[in-house]
């Protein structure tokens, strides 16, 4: 199995469950028992979530899906985790975190294959459009929080996959409800990806020698703003370290990629994924 077969549907899982990880390390005090908790070295939680996404960005097929989800963190300094990447707080005081992070830069197949698929036929739209190889992103990311609220900004380039320029900005605000027994942690906010041309061009655009060999027609997006949406995800404690997850996102594609052949007559600029999932975290104390 080539690693550029794992389709790009998987990132919005991957965005959702970005909640999770910061709401059990933000708000887990508020569900566990009120002894005082021993200090943390290393943290570590594994999951797996269903739910439904697209086949790829921009996609009009839907997948049914079940995909892991595995999320390591030391102390506050460092993390690893599907969605965030590799990364290393180099600055952490009073609510604002910055540093370096590495991610990978997942691929596409033009055969619609996915490893986590369990249902759903196979797409045909990305036919004759070629893959989009593996690759890793690295930059820098800045995490700021007051309160209840969230915002993050990231600025990542490629190498491998697109080799290009992509960044995202996001706002969450996150707090409990209290009144089904235990309480159910909740997150929500709106997200904006943008990018450089050679990422539009690499998913959305169309090349001469691809319309002939797709029957789209031939389409040069530029740069610019990607997709904008919202996320929303709740939590609910089992025990202390088991929880129940449910998420939800909905991304729009910007006017210059709806535009895109791809999208008018195989796609949609409408995009939606949503789901459950179980998690249990490990906790390694001093």
């Amino acid at each position: 199995m080539k690693l550029s077969l794992v389709s790009l549907s998987i990132l919005i899982f991957f965005l959702l469950i970005k909640f999770e990880s910061s709401l059990q390390a933000d708000d887990k005090a508020h569900y566990a028992s009120q002894e005082p908790e021993p200090s943390r070295n290393l943290s570590f939680s594994l999951g797996v979530a269903f739910l439904g996404a697209p086949a790829f960005l921009g996609s009009k097929d839907y997948y049914m899906l079940v995909a892991p989800d595995l999320s390591l963190e030391f102390k506050d300094i460092a993390f690893l985790n599907f969605r965030d990447g590799l990364g290393v707080n180099v600055f952490n005081s009073h609510g604002l975190k910055i540093g370096p992070v590495m991610k990978p830069a997942l691929g596409r197949d033009e055969d619609g294959f996915n490893p986590f698929r369990i249902t759903g036929k196979k797409t045909e739209a990305l036919r004759g459009l070629g893959d989009v190889g593996f690759g890793i992103e690295l930059g820098g990311f800045a995490d700021f929080t007051l309160s209840k609220f969230s915002l993050r900004g990231e600025l990542l380039k490629a190498i491998g996959a697109h080799n290009a320029w992509i960044g995202e900005t996001s706002l969450k605000y996150s707090n409990m409800f209290f009144g089904l027994g235990p309480p159910i942690i909740f997150a929500f906010g709106p997200k904006l990806q943008f990018a450089s041309s050679k990422f539009s061009r690499t998913y959305w655009g169309v090349t001469s020698k691809q319309a002939a060999a797709s029957g789209l027609s031939q389409y040069t997006p530029g740069s610019g703003i990607v997709s904008y949406g919202l996320s929303a995800f709740a939590l609910m404690p089992l025990v202390r370290d088991l929880a129940a997850t449910l998420f939800f996102a909905y991304d729009r594609l910007a006017p210059d990629l709806a535009k895109s052949s791809l999208i008018k007559q195989k796609g949609s600029s409408d995009q939606f994924g949503g789901g459950i999932g179980l998690s249990y975290k490990f906790t390694l104390i001093e």
